[in-house]
């Protein structure tokens, strides 16, 4: 069993980096952990009541549902699980310390920049698995209604400090 970092942006565009992770290990059974940065909260009330669990659900919308559901199917034979993790944190040094506890060597990134859905409250972890994954495979993720890619921007950088 390989378990496989992927980031997530909640669109069914990203779920295409999951295909390529079972193209590049073809006779092993993978477990996948979907990605994704959550910014906290400055209301102490908002603190209180933030679940992981409940944000992602909140990202998610029927078409992403129903690609994942597609995806479970075909796969059923060589996917363990696919899980779904909130990195809470600010830095690349709590993003090391994050993936520790997730055990996992490999990602599979996006080759043409970094995920973006701007519908959602999120940011993307892209940029720190390029800086902290050992072994990183490149895959072309093909969008929709030629939404580009957002590349590293100065606002992205800020989260690295």
């Amino acid at each position: 069993m390989k378990r496989i970092l992927i980031p997530t942006d909640y669109t069914p565009e990203s779920l295409q980096l999951i295909e390529y992770a079972f193209l590049n290990f073809p006779d092993t059974r993978l477990d996948i952990v979907l990605l994704a940065g959550c910014k906290m909260f400055e209301s102490k009330w908002r603190i209180m009541h933030f679940t992981p669990q409940d944000f992602i659900y909140q990202q998610m919308n029927d078409e992403f549902i129903q690609e994942k559901r597609h995806m479970i199917l075909e796969h059923k034979g060589q996917l363990g699980q696919i899980q779904f993790e909130l990195f809470t944190g600010s830095n690349s040094f709590a993003f090391q310390n994050f993936l520790l506890t997730l055990d996992a060597d490999t990602a599979v990134l996006p080759d043409d920049g970094v995920l973006m859905n701007p519908d959602r409250k999120w940011f993307d972890t892209t940029s720190y698995l390029r800086k902290s994954v050992a072994n990183i495979i490149q895959a072309p993720v093909e969008r929709r209604n030629n939404q580009p890619a957002r590349q590293q921007t100065l606002f992205n950088s800020l989260f690295d400090l």
